[in-house]
């Protein structure tokens, strides 16, 4: 779908900003409002463009120094619809590239460790203990599908590869979802326990005992394979913006399960068993974080041409 950018500019800059825009693919439409912007002071640019070529637009601004630049501003937006008889053929076949800022833009609104977030992750550790306890696997699921924790290990490598300090701040997402998630592990399992209730080997449900935790840490060709393919998947969605779907990414990694098995196993006293699980885990963090640097990688040499400024 067509994007419009904003570019807030020095009055004396716009026309040649404009001509620049101007002679490059995929332009829409250019829209000039002279003068009304207060901070910063001057005009502002509105740019209707084609998603596959809104790549194209941001290294002419970046060349011409505007990006680093505090006297002006950028932002991005999606239209709901376009019309336009002259490009209507362009329009309806666009696609949806999308560009650095807009992916971290994307990662902060669906897994930045808020408040919010952190509960979400305690409540998703005691769902999947309780899944697992009782080996219902549509519970440990939910718990999957619940769990904000997928963006932020692609954070680190989103920053990395470009070279950007919010790599930074998904170590501690990391650090501070899981511990988060870890914590809703132990109060769960513990309380199990007390109630008598082994929690590794568990009841039965529609699945025999101890069947998902044995799934679960055990590490096979198969599941390393079904890890990388879901990293990739799960890159891509957010590189598209379409993060609604990374819930079933989660559900096809062993993140929130690894780890919750791990608590499981140390409050049963099973150390080999939670070792292993931490082991687990530790494999799909790399090949998560491994995996989309890959594609982040790919992406930048072949599309972005460009670092992320934001």
């Amino acid at each position: 779908m067509p994007r419009t950018i904003q570019i807030t500019a020095p009055s004396h800059t716009s026309e040649r900003i404009i001509g620049k825009i101007a002679s490059e693919k995929g332009i829409l439409s250019i829209r000039l409002q002279r003068g009304i912007s207060l901070t910063p002071a001057g005009d502002v640019i509105s740019v209707d463009v084609l998603s596959n070529e809104i790549r194209n637009i941001m290294v002419v601004l970046e060349d011409e120094g505007i990006l680093n630049n505090p006297q002006y501003s950028l932002s991005t937006s999606t239209s709901s619809s376009m019309l336009s008889n002259t490009h209507s053929e362009a329009i309806t076949t666009d696609g949806s590239q999308t560009i650095w800022e807009e992916t971290l833009t994307t990662i902060n609104e669906q897994s930045q460790m808020t408040y919010n977030n952190l509960l979400t992750m305690v409540l998703s550790g005691m769902i999947a203990v309780l899944g697992l306890a009782t080996n219902a696997i549509h519970v440990v699921i939910g718990a999957s599908l619940l769990a904000p924790g997928f963006g932020a290990v692609v954070r680190i490598s989103l920053g990395l590869v470009n070279k950007h300090t919010t790599w930074k701040q998904g170590l501690k997402d990391v650090f501070a979802g899981y511990a988060a998630l870890l914590i809703g592990a132990t109060i769960t399992a513990i309380g199990l326990k007390i109630t008598g209730t082994n929690v590794l080997i568990g009841s039965s449900s529609y699945l025999p005992q101890d069947k998902l935790v044995d799934y679960f840490t055990t590490i096979t060709a198969e599941s390393v394979l079904v890890s990388v393919l879901a990293a990739i998947i799960g890159t891509i969605l957010i590189l598209t913006n379409r993060t609604l779907l990374t819930a079933g990414v989660m559900v096809l990694l062993a993140l929130i399960t690894s780890a919750s098995i791990a608590t499981m196993a140390f409050v049963q006293g099973n150390y080999a068993m939670g070792l292993q699980a931490i082991g687990r885990w530790f494999l799909e963090f790399f090949i998560i974080a491994g995996i989309s640097a890959m594609v982040f990688l790919i992406k930048k040499h072949t599309v972005m041409n460009r670092n992320m400024k934001i």
